[in-house]
């Protein structure tokens, strides 16, 4: 039978035990109780309802976790009242225990200075990334007239970093959303790096994404804080009035702010622009243009240099209308934007072609043909009302439609087609104005030569000179008018 007298204290073991649990709970509960100062009888009274406390103080007692340091006399009937030590101990082990305390409270402070730590950590990196924010608005406003926010936020996880929805800069840069995620030197208040500035839902300038391509010394890196990487996502480009979205991307600039390398990517990957220093790639498959009218492009692929205000093209292939095309391209925005280049096209489908453009001209067959192209304009979307081409063209195995040539020649003429072997000629282009030059047409039934001017209306005024192999070498000369649906023929003579 234990003694409830008896005052029990923690032994190096006991300690050790307090944070390592390894006994069982109602052990562990009781190893806790004791303090060195209170008797069985005490330790019952705290904690009523553990029904095994003798056992589990003589478990604790036998394995060593803890000792006896006292036992408490019995309370004698004729004890002074005023006595001002309620119980003695046994012996002189009994009093303060000094070398359990220091252990105690050097526990409790090696639990806490972790805690601790983090908050004062996160209060530094709150008050880096405030002081950020401000420097931030400080620099766009530099560079801007106009510059707002609708509103910044600071995140923890999964790493600090400072976020701002609602920007607009200037009168073009929108953007949703911007996180950036500073490097760890700028997070403890010295100027630094920003690893990865996110914009989310962004719509861009030809001439803001084009300074982000050529280098990342903006406002910001002027004001100390160097922008290593940059990403797009669910973007667009505002080509004034042409739009390319959604745009995607990723920029990475060397440490002297210039860049390393970018990656753009435009309807989910169907065209791609890859940017390494100066050298440009760009590939396209089965992507649509959003212009108008729409090119689709079965395949494309140019490589190229980029340059302050140029890019050029040095080889374009592209594979459209069932046929390919193969050329070079320039284009300059130094003042407004230029457009030129040359180009050859081989077994072209010229209904499809012709037809993306207008359903006016009725002509079929494959097309080969050598020319170049030119146009000035103040914006992309005004390139092709200002596009000025020269061509020269074959046509192979094809069909005039609307237009029965072999039928006028000999005073039949309205309606009907023409099928022809091969259609040779010059092509001058000029705004919406086209110019038809040495025209030759040949047939197993005849052979016609001629000039067509279409004017903006669309307009036809011409003439050909008509020879039928039934009619020796007579050849007669046929008048062009009307318009392109509906051409007017008369023979003349």
């Amino acid at each position: 039978m234990m003694n409830s007298t008896c005052v029990y204290r923690r032994t190096s073991k006991g300690e050790r035990e307090i944070s390592l649990r390894s006994l069982p709970h109602e052990p562990w509960l009781v190893l806790v109780m004791v303090d060195g100062k209170s008797s069985v009888d005490d330790l019952a009274s705290l904690k009523p309802q553990l029904p095994d406390l003798p056992r589990s103080l003589d478990r604790l007692l036998r394995e060593g976790y803890i000792e006896t340091i006292a036992q408490r006399p019995t309370p004698i009937a004729n004890q002074s009242a005023t006595s001002s030590t309620p119980w003695a101990p046994d012996d002189g082990s009994a009093g303060i225990d000094f070398a359990g305390l220091v252990a105690t409270w050097t526990r409790r402070i090696l639990i806490l200075l972790p805690f601790l730590a983090v908050v004062v950590v996160l209060f530094l990196v709150h008050q880096s990334l405030e002081c950020l924010t401000s420097q931030i608005e400080e620099s766009l406003a530099k560079s801007a007239r106009h510059v707002s926010i609708g509103s910044s936020s600071i995140v923890f996880t999964p790493r600090p970093a400072l976020k701002l929805t609602d920007l607009a800069v200037g009168e073009s840069l929108r953007v949703r959303e911007v996180v950036a995620q500073p490097g760890w030197s700028t997070l403890f208040g010295r100027p630094g790096s920003i690893t990865l500035l996110e914009l989310r839902e962004a719509r861009l300038s030809a001439e803001e994404l084009l300074a982000l391509l050529q280098s990342s010394a903006t406002a910001l890196t002027a004001d100390g804080i160097r922008i290593e990487r940059m990403t797009f996502a669910a973007s667009r480009l505002d080509l004034n009035g042409i739009v390319l979205a959604p745009l995607s991307g990723d920029v990475r600039y060397a440490p002297d702010g210039t860049l390393e390398r970018a990656n753009l990517s435009l309807d989910e990957g169907r065209a791609q622009a890859s940017v390494v220093g100066s050298a440009v790639e760009l590939s396209a498959s089965n992507w649509s243009t959003p212009t108008v009218p729409s090119v689709t492009l079965e395949r494309f692929d140019a490589t190229g240099n980029l340059g302050v205000n140029r890019l050029a093209l040095d080889r374009v292939e592209a594979l459209l209308h069932d046929g390919l095309v193969k050329g070079d391209l320039v284009l300059d925005w130094t003042a407004g934007l230029l457009a030129e280049g040359r180009f050859s096209a081989a077994n072209l489908d010229v209904q499809t072609l012709i037809g993306s453009f207008t359903q006016d001209i009725a002509l079929g067959g494959r097309l080969d043909a050598d020319g170049s192209f030119s146009a000035r304009a103040v914006s992309a979307a005004a390139l092709l009302e200002n596009l000025s081409v020269g061509v020269d063209f074959r046509v192979k195995r094809g069909v005039l439609y609307n237009t029965d040539l072999s039928a006028a020649a000999v005073g039949n003429v309205h309606g009907g087609a023409t099928q022809f072997e091969e259609l040779t000629g010059n092509l001058q282009t000029a705004g919406r104005s086209l110019s038809f030059r040495r025209l030759q047409l040949g047939s197993g039934l005849l052979t016609a030569k001629g000039n067509l001017d279409v004017t903006p209306s669309r307009q036809i005024m011409g003439s050909f000179s008509v020879r039928l192999k039934s009619q020796g070498s007579s050849a007669a000369t046929i008048s062009v008018g009307g318009s392109l649906t509906q051409p007017r023929l008369q023979l003349d003579g």
